[in-house]
């Protein structure tokens, strides 16, 4: 991952009149369709 050169992706999130949790949750509003990604804490199962 870099840092962005701006943050112009991000102009929406405070335009937007969706609830902070419903963003959080389901991304912008707008969209058909969403995707929801998982991100396993611990991919190669090892306990820390």
């Amino acid at each position: 991952m870099e840092p962005a050169a701006s943050t112009e992706a991000a102009d929406w999130l405070p335009q937007s009149n969706a609830d902070w949790w419903d963003v959080v949750r389901y991304g912008p509003p707008g969209f058909d369709e969403y995707v929801r990604i998982a991100i396993d804490p611990n991919p190669h199962g090892r306990r820390s």
